[in-house]
Parts: structure tokens; C-alpha cells; sequence
């Protein structure tokens, strides 16, 4: 038998419902009545419905009634065998809001594994924002290897989680490379004084036009060294 609170719920939600709710209905936009109305359900042993109604107050109100269906459908996500994703919003909360439940859900699902893990994302974050990009993959690079392949019902942070951030590290490295070596040969390219509107340019410096620099340098043969030419391409 499907209560009141329920047919009035899912009436909020926009589904339809026989029997009409009565005088327990409820107003869709009212995320407050619909937070306290999920809950209810949540307690009666009715998580979907439960669940439903909290994704529906997180887009009403992203302010603390929001923040505070975000916790409660977390611990269904946990519940519900979705680890990953309730992990994950249960970090969202204590780094977005510092939320002290969410912030104890975690700390009671830590294991020694999970925490070494965290210490290493944490040493990470902190090379990054000094700019120690070389070590800062390296951290990140070992604590993608700390999660499992599968997502688990330990609070890892997961594969999934972590890639966008070494991809992130991976792009400044790329960025620092280019401003360091590729924009300084850009700019040693010098349009010629004489026919420079017409798009002619100074011969390099560096190449003499060739397009390359010869090197010479002692290579390591069987019997002694011998002089060898190394061709440097020069762009």
C-alpha cells in the first residue's frame, strides 16, 4: 500500500498518482517540504523514492537545504552499493562546504590504504601549486596506481577521479615547455627590413638558412674516439 506522503511525493516529483494526495500534497518548487517529505520516505524504507526526491531538491536549492540532500543521498548512493559516486560527493561537500557529517562518513570509511592514498593526492596538490609539475605527476601517477582497477566500496578516490588531474599537470608541463623553448625561436624569426611587408624574413642566425645546424662532437667507436656529425634540426 503506497502512504499518503508517498503518492504526495511523487506528485512533487511530477510522476502521477492514484489516489490524489489529499491534504499532504506537496508543492514542486518547495525544496524544504520536499527535502522533509524524502527523508520521511528514506525512513519508511522507500530509497528510491527517497533518492528521487533528493536529486530533485539539489535542483531547487543549491544552498544548505541542497547541501543537505547532497549528504543524505550520498549515504544512499554508499547504501546502494554506488560507492564511487557517494565517495565522491561526500568529497565534494567537505572541500565546497566543509561539511562536518560528510567529513566523519569519510574518516569512519578510511582504511590505512585509503588514507596513505589521500596523504600522497595531498603532497600532489601542494608540488602542483608550487609549480613542481615533474613531481607533482609523479605523486598523482602513484595514487592513481594506490586505487583499484574496479571501483571499490573503500573510500579510494578513483582511477576515474584522478586522470583529469594528471592530464592537468600534463598540459602545464606542455605550456611551460612551449613558453621556455618554442616561443623563443618564434620570436628570433625577424621580418626583413628590405622586403619585410612583402613576407620576406632575415636568414637565422642559428641555421644560415639551411634549415638545420651541423654539430660535431666525439662519438665512442670499438677501437678509439672518432669525430661524428649530429644534425640538429632547427625550426
Amino acid at each position: 500500500m503506497v502512504s499518503s506522503l508517498a503518492v504526495a511525493l511523487l506528485i512533487a516529483l511530477g510522476a502521477p498518482a492514484d489516489p490524489p494526495a489529499g491534504p499532504a500534497e506537496l508543492e514542486p518548487g518547495d525544496a524544504r517540504a520536499l527535502l522533509d517529505a524524502s527523508i520521511r520516505s528514506e525512513e519508511a524504507g522507500q530509497l528510491a523514492l527517497a533518492e528521487r526526491g533528493y536529486r530533485q531538491v539539489l535542483k531547487l536549492d543549491p544552498g544548505a537545504t541542497g547541501i543537505d540532500a547532497a549528504f543524505r543521498l550520498a549515504r544512499l548512493e554508499i547504501r546502494g552499493q554506488r560507492a564511487e559516486s557517494g565517495y565522491r560527493r561526500l568529497r565534494e561537500l567537505v572541500a565546497a562546504h566543509g561539511h562536518a557529517g560528510a567529513r566523519a562518513e569519510l574518516e569512519k570509511a578510511e582504511s590505512d590504504a585509503t588514507r596513505r592514498q589521500r596523504q600522497v593526492v595531498t603532497a600532489a596538490e601542494e608540488a602542483f601549486q608550487a609549480r613542481k609539475l615533474s613531481e607533482a605527476r609523479k605523486l598523482y601517477t602513484q595514487a592513481y596506481d594506490m586505487a583499484p582497477e574496479k571501483p571499490s566500496s573503500a573510500a579510494f578516490i578513483q582511477r576515474r577521479e584522478l586522470l583529469p588531474l594528471i592530464a592537468r599537470i600534463v598540459d602545464a608541463i606542455d605550456d611551460e615547455y612551449f613558453q621556455k623553448k618554442a616561443q623563443p625561436l618564434e620570436r628570433s624569426v625577424q621580418p626583413c627590413k628590405a622586403c619585410g611587408a612583402e613576407g620576406g624574413f632575415q636568414q637565422c642566425g642559428h641555421c644560415k638558412g639551411a634549415g638545420f645546424i651541423v654539430r660535431e662532437f666525439l662519438a665512442l667507436q670499438p677501437s678509439n674516439y672518432q669525430p661524428a656529425g649530429d644534425i640538429e634540426h632547427h625550426l
